[in-house]
């Protein structure tokens, strides 16, 4: 076929080697070979055709490295070759490519650390390299690709801080760095941001601070970090559709006035120290709400049960709640402010049950031996399948 320009054999069951004789379609200018069960090294025969603008291997059972010749061409526009077994380092080779735009080498094997020279590769916009093995830190310059709308590299071994210019990127609308070993201050991100990801690293930061500037989010995850502060600026985010912040030491309440969060589908605040929360029924559109681990009670949560019927509301287990004590040189009155209508109130001492003991607070004398006094409060209105579950749980000792 010596004017054939476009080869598409993606998504069949293709298997064995890619054939080499296919570097002599010298008129190739797509190469399309991806969801198949293609096995062995990407021939060196790939980096003859001068033409070729796209390829993609991606979703197939390819090993090796990503031969020298093909990161030596000059005319690809888009390169995929994820989701493969290919290992070795990123070829900083792929950076002397002067019109590619697309790069993905995610969910492969590869080692080492990010090319530094990538801030070179002046038309790059699409840059996959999530899913991999990586290690070392993220070298500033990306902020100088001024087409990049995509940097993509969850889940590999990256440490150090977030680069200092990474701030100053003028057009990146997703950035996902969740799932390495970063840490430290986010001090600028991109304010053009629609998706911002950095689930489980170590990174630290008020969400003001953060997330404050980023009025064009849509979706932020957040998940297993250290940030703190409260949560007032996340109200002002009108198009933010997916709010995902467990797991941080975010704190106050999660208040948000009428009507300020319609379009609201996924809400994750759950094991933070929240002590209060809103009724969140009058939005329509949720799918999850998450809340458990905060320090809520059931005058916060009760508002919200028609949530539960719905399948969407999960709120249980929560944290201890703040115990008072009070008392005089006879005795200790041990409570908490939850008097939610419909509570009841169970006190145990030394994991066994007080006999006669349900209300919001119980007395002890001093005289009795040292002990463990906490009460498991639970409401039918909010019901689970194991009632401790549900229970708030107060502790406190009594010490002679």
């Amino acid at each position: 076929m010596p004017a054939l320009e476009k080869l598409s054999l993606f998504q069949n069951r293709l298997s064995g080697q890619i054939p080499p004789e296919l570097g002599a379609m010298k008129t190739l200018k797509q190469l399309y070979l991806d969801f198949n069960g293609l096995e062995g090294r990407i021939p060196a025969e790939s980096g003859e055709i001068p033409g070729l603008t796209e390829l993609f291997l991606d979703a197939n059972n390819l090993i090796g490295r990503l031969p020298v010749k093909l990161t030596q061409l000059r005319s690809p526009v888009s390169l995929f070759a994820g989701f493969n077994h290919l290992d070795g380092p990123v070829p900083a080779e792929l950076t002397a490519m002067p019109a590619l735009e697309n790069l993905s080498l995610e969910g492969d094997q590869h080692t080492g650390h990010i090319p530094a020279e990538l801030d070179m590769t002046g038309n790059l916009t699409k840059l996959h390299l999530a899913h991999n093995r990586l290690t070392g830190p993220i070298s500033e310059g990306f902020a100088r690709l001024f087409l990049l709308t995509t940097l993509d590299l969850e889940e590999n071994q990256l440490t150090g801080s977030l680069p200092a210019d990474i701030g100053d990127s003028r057009n990146m609308r997703y950035l996902n760095l969740s799932r390495n070993q970063l840490k430290g201050p986010v001090n600028s991100l991109p304010r053009t941001l629609d998706e911002l990801h950095l689930r489980q690293n170590q990174l630290t930061g008020t969400f003001s601070a953060v997330v404050g500037p980023l009025t064009s989010l849509r979706k932020i995850d957040l998940r297993g970090n250290s940030f703190s502060g409260t949560l007032e600026g996340v109200y002002s985010h009108q198009r933010l559709v997916e709010i995902r912040l467990s797991n941080n030491r975010f704190t106050g309440a999660f208040s948000p006035a009428h009507r300020t969060m319609y379009y609201r589908e996924h809400l994750d605040i759950a094991h933070n120290k929240l002590r209060e929360i809103r009724q969140l029924t009058e939005w329509e559109f949720w799918d999850t709400i998450q809340v458990s681990g905060n320090q809520f009670d059931f005058t916060d949560l009760l508002p919200n049960a028609g949530l539960i019927h719905r399948g969407l509301f999960s709120y249980a287990p929560q944290d201890s709640l703040v115990t008072r004590v009070t008392g005089n040189g006879t005795e200790r009155m041990f409570s908490a402010a939850d008097s939610a209508a419909g509570n009841t109130y169970p006190w145990y001492r030394n994991g066994n049950a007080l006999n006669g003991a349900n209300s919001a607070s119980v007395r002890i004398s001093i005289h009795e031996p040292v002990a463990e006094y906490y009460r498991k409060i639970t409401n039918d209105m909010l019901p689970m399948s194991d009632a401790h579950q549900h229970g708030q749980v107060n502790r406190c000792h009594l010490c002679r």
